[in-house]
Order: structure tokens, then C-alpha cells, then sequence
């Protein structure tokens, strides 16, 4: 937002962030551990993809082949972190809007009852959901994870949604992270044929299918 913009707090207070001429994307006001206003989750996502394409528009416009190819990569790197970011955080909006429909099925490995993970949370000032996420104990990053607990924790459908590309992004994280960017390759080339670089219109195919995936998903959310 680039003007002053007014946020009612989850404590109903009201909050006035910004200043004419100066963007605000993400933000969280905090009354000691308690968070009682912060951005929404597809606010920050759309915040975190505009910046990525500003990022990759500057890539696209040097000549440098190696500032090309590791600014390609580690944008893809923060689509997979984007979109489990947005899993979090639109987590625990829909439990704050009463729209847990399966909690035996997210607390499904995680060795607490609900009543244990109530007490423990309101000792720690937080939601459930939000202790559970602080604790790692659900795991977004991992895609399969990421419509179990939609579909069977919020009965959210998203499994027929097409979600191989969204796959790739997530492998190919793993491979860039632990490769430290030492190959500059995207994936290794077939035999036969040259090596694929990540360079920015790569990025940017990845991600328009993350920006649909989001807003696919988001958008079903909305009707739970």
C-alpha cells in the first residue's frame, strides 16, 4: 500500500500503517508475544511475487550471465518458500474464522490431543494452529502434506488442481539449496542434448503456475 491505510487488530483496536508515498507490504503489530494485526496471507504472498518480478525484470536486463542464472535460481528457491508461507499463514486465518473441519486429522503425528495443545497454546498466547506451526510440527513444504492438511484439516479440495509444476518447484529448491548454486544448471541435461539454464523467463514460467496455484487455492478457501 503507498498510502496511509487503516487495519482493525484482532483485538478490535484500530491501526494506522504508512505514509503518503511510502510502501507498507507486509506488516505485524505485536502487544507483548501476542500478534493482533499482520498482514493477510495472499496480501503477503501477492507482496512477495511483486517483488520477485522486480527482482527478475533487473535479471533479464544485465548481461552477466552468472547474475542471470543465480538470480533465476534463487527466485525459484522463494516461490517454494512463498508458497509455503502462504499454507501458514492461511492456516491460521481459517482456524481464527472457526473453519477447522478435521483436527484429528492435523494433529495426525504430532503426539498431542487437542485438549494438550489448547493449554499449551493459550500458555504461550497462541492459536493451535499457530503453536503447531511454531513447533514445525506441519510441514507445508512438502506439497503432499500441503493438500492433506487442506483437504482432510479444512476440507479445502485442491487435489484436482494440476500440481506438477508446483512439484518441480519444490525439487527443484531442494536441488539449488543443496547444490549451492555450483552448477548454474537447472537440471542436468539428457544425454544428447545441452544443459538447461534457470534464467528469468524460466522463473517467470514458474512462477505464473505458482501465482495460479495460490490464487486457486485461495480463492476455494474462501467458499470453506
Amino acid at each position: 500500500m503507498k498510502a496511509p491505510k487503516v487495519i482493525k487488530g484482532k483485538d478490535g483496536a484500530t491501526y494506522i500503517l504508512g505514509n503518503v508515498g511510502v510502501e507498507v507490504g507486509q506488516f505485524q503489530v505485536r502487544v507483548g508475544k501476542r500478534i493482533v494485526a499482520e498482514t493477510a496471507a495472499f496480501d503477503s504472498f501477492e507482496f512477495g511475487m511483486t517483488r520477485l518480478g522486480e527482482l527478475l525484470t533487473h535479471a533479464a536486463s544485465v548481461e552477466n550471465h552468472l547474475v542471470k542464472t543465480t538470480i533465476s535460481q534463487l527466485a525459484i528457491v522463494a516461490l517454494a518458500s512463498l508458497l509455503e508461507a502462504y499454507g501458514k499463514k492461511r492456516m491460521a486465518e481459517l482456524e481464527a474464522q472457526d473453519k477447522v473441519r478435521g483436527w484429528d486429522a492435523i494433529l495426525n503425528g504430532t503426539h498431542y490431543t487437542l485438549e494438550n495443545l489448547k493449554t499449551l497454546a493459550k500458555e504461550n498466547a497462541r492459536s493451535p494452529i499457530e503453536q503447531l506451526l511454531e513447533e514445525r510440527k506441519l510441514n507445508l513444504n512438502d506439497l503432499n502434506e500441503f493438500g492433506r492438511l487442506f483437504e482432510q484439516g479444512f476440507a479445502v479440495k485442491i487435489s484436482d488442481l494440476d500440481r506438477s509444476d508446483i512439484y518441480r518447484i519444490i525439487e527443484l529448491r531442494h536441488k539449488i539449496v543443496h547444490d549451492g548454486l555450483k552448477a548454474e544448471i537447472l537440471y542436468d541435461a539428457k544425454e544428447g542434448k545441452p544443459p538447461v539454464f534457470a534464467l528469468p523467463e524460466t522463473a517467470r514460467g514458474y512462477m505464473n503456475k505458482t501465482k495460479y496455484f495460490v490464487g486457486s487455492v485461495h480463492e476455494r478457501t474462501l467458499g470453506n
